[in-house]
């Protein structure tokens, strides 16, 4: 019995879902019901229990305590795994020794040679060439190019490193650990929020890649320490960004270790700011597809239209992009296994079913994602009810203290104080959420506090 990643997140999931059942396991994680029966018996032979139905199954292993530490003892590499070792191995390292892989690996010399084959056309693909002689493989390659794929290696470690093999993690550690900076996370947050205050933890997890492999791999030439002033650092960076987000970020990299990078760092920071945060991005005609497609599902499958289609593009257009590089590296987000208690409704999964269809390696996350952007989009938005202070004896004079003295004493913020005599059109249009008196007044949804003289 081998036990892989996919185990490891098909326990978290059950873990976090108040009553997980075999058909949304199998939706969620793509899986045959038949292949999920085995993946469950494996992680419930752990347990050493008694054979019981699969139902029976889910309820022990949800009950089950110290299982994901069992899990990750016995856990062993998928073969997709173990060939991003080897990717990353060969980006990473300046000398690759054959043997040394081997043993790492624990695999034969045939069965290496055989990875490195499919690899050595992986890196042509991307314009890198993977030599071999009597001293073992290296890479030949524009180094910009090879900066870039390590990024985006690194990008995928900090997505799947809940569910590694610790030898992938060991790995992927030994080179990020070679940076002794332990405040590069909180410098890399502000940095995140600096560039869009709707920054993600994708574009943050991006930002942090990126330094780790500009300070570690490019450390030629001028230093952005160097740079004068904003307008020379965006010379660098042809994009439409504000004047005063300009200054921001150009101030960031200027006054923190940012500016130890070297100046040509700024040419993938550029591709970052595209890719991460989609300034000036223009996206590709079968991504644009991909998003009428998604809307065309959405639309028939809840019966809505959604009048804003323009909106509706520069939202979920990000996503689809993110979801293509996904299927490029195989990244696997599994992220949805961090949302506790979704409700699965039938409806919910017979959509995302279809959804999946037509974007097979679209997770439960992904759809959640453009779910509720398309709602937020769809027919008109709610008005903003209102909590009323309502009065009828106490003077003018003091309603502007006393709403004061409510919000301190109650936390509750009233809109406006308006006359008992004077609320009957509000309530008849709906546009009150709450009441608040001080006084005997009969009305629906009223609240009546009591009115304890504040001290001086």
């Amino acid at each position: 019995m081998a036990i892989t990643s996919r185990h490891i997140n098909i326990y978290k999931f059950i873990k976090r879902i108040e009553k997980p059942t075999l058909k949304n396991l199998s939706i969620c994680f793509n899986i045959k019901p038949g292949n999920l029966i085995n993946y469950l018996r494996e992680i419930y032979e752990i347990l050493e229990e008694k054979k019981v139905s699969g139902e029976e199954m889910l309820e022990t292993i949800k009950r089950g305590k110290n299982i994901l530490h069992l899990l990750k003892e016995k856990q062993s590499f998928l073969k997709k795994e173990r060939m991003e070792y080897i990717i990353f191995y060969i980006l990473s390292k300046k000398n690759i020794v054959i043997s040394d892989l081997e043993k790492k690996l624990n695999i034969s010399r045939r069965a290496l040679n055989y990875d490195l084959e499919i690899i050595k056309n992986i890196f042509q693909e991307k314009n890198l060439i993977l030599e071999s002689n009597n001293k073992g493989v290296f890479l030949k390659g524009d180094k910009f190019l090879i900066r870039k794929e390590l990024h985006v290696y690194i990008f995928k470690y900090f997505i799947e490193k809940k569910f590694l093999p610790k030898e992938i993690k060991k790995l992927y550690l030994e080179y990020i650990m070679k940076i002794k900076n332990y405040k590069i996370r909180k410098q890399m947050k502000k940095l995140n929020r600096i560039i869009s205050d709707i920054g993600t933890h994708y574009s943050y997890i991006s930002l942090l890649a990126f330094y780790i492999v500009e300070i570690l791999e490019n450390n030629n030439g001028m230093k952005i320490k160097n740079i004068k002033n904003s307008k020379e650092f965006f010379s660098k960076i042809s994009l439409s960004i504000s004047e005063n987000s300009r200054e921001k970020i150009y101030l960031e990299f200027k006054n923190s270790f940012l500016k130890e990078l070297s100046v040509d760092s700024l040419k993938l920071f550029s591709i970052l700011l595209k890719d991460a945060f989609c300034f000036d991005r223009n996206y590709s005609v079968e991504i644009k597809n991909k998003v009428k497609v998604l809307l065309k599902i959405l639309e028939e499958e809840y019966q809505i239209v959604v009048e804003n289609k323009e909106e509706f593009h520069k939202k979920i257009c990000p996503w689809v992009a993110y979801y293509e590089a996904k299927e490029e590296y195989g990244i696997l987000d599994c992220n949805f296994i961090n949302i506790s208690n979704i409700e699965f409704t039938d409806k919910m999964l017979e959509v995302f079913q279809r959804v999946r269809d037509f974007f097979p390696s679209f997770t439960i996350y992904d759809f959640i994602i453009v779910y509720f952007k398309t709602k937020e989009l769809h027919g008109k938005k709610e008005e903003k009810k209102e909590i009323i202070f309502i009065y009828k004896n106490i003077p003018k004079v003091i309603l502007e203290s006393l709403l004061e003295h409510i919000e301190s004493r109650y936390s509750i913020k009233c809109k406006r104080a308006i006359y008992l005599d004077d609320i009957k059109k509000d309530i008849n249009e709906n546009k009150i959420d709450l009441l608040i008196t001080m006084e005997n007044i009969k009305l629906d949804k009223i609240q009546t506090l009591r009115l304890p003289i504040p001290q001086f």
